[in-house]
């Protein structure tokens, strides 16, 4: 239960975030609003993660552990926001927030490409599922 409370928290979190955000899309680049964004949010997470980041060995991290935190960082943070906040300005938060359901559906089909995973029938359901939504929305 408490799970599900959290994800409920950081889903409704988000929501607002989205809405709140539109004015500042029109007025700030959509990078300069992620440079602003990702230093408000690293600023609070560097203050609790102080303690574990100074006594980790950073020289037992592999090159793909390094490879993976630069991907995320460019990708996953810096063009996806990117891609968010032109989004929000350009079609509206609601509209925007939508295609947050396609996560799960890219993730499927990430591992059914990449790690050779067979999707299941329920899966296809969800998919179905979510493009539906998607297509009542934009009618």
């Amino acid at each position: 239960m408490l799970g599900d409370v959290l994800v409920l928290c950081g889903s409704l979190s988000w929501a607002i975030y989205t809405v709140l955000l539109k004015p500042y899309t029109d007025r700030v680049s959509g990078f300069q609003l992620s440079a602003l964004t990702m230093i408000g949010g690293a600023v609070p997470l560097l203050v609790v993660a102080w303690p574990a980041m100074l006594s980790a060995k950073w020289s037992g991290v592999p090159l793909a552990g390094w490879a993976a935190v630069f991907y995320s960082g460019i990708f996953a943070l810096v063009i996806a926001y990117f891609f968010w906040y032109r989004g929000v300005r350009v079609i509206g938060p609601t509209r925007t927030a939508m295609y947050t359901n396609l996560q799960p559906l890219i993730a499927v089909l990430v591992a059914w490409m990449m790690l050779g995973e067979s999707p299941t029938s329920w899966q296809g359901v969800g998919a179905a599922s979510i493009m539906s939504g998607l297509l009542l929305t934009r009618m």
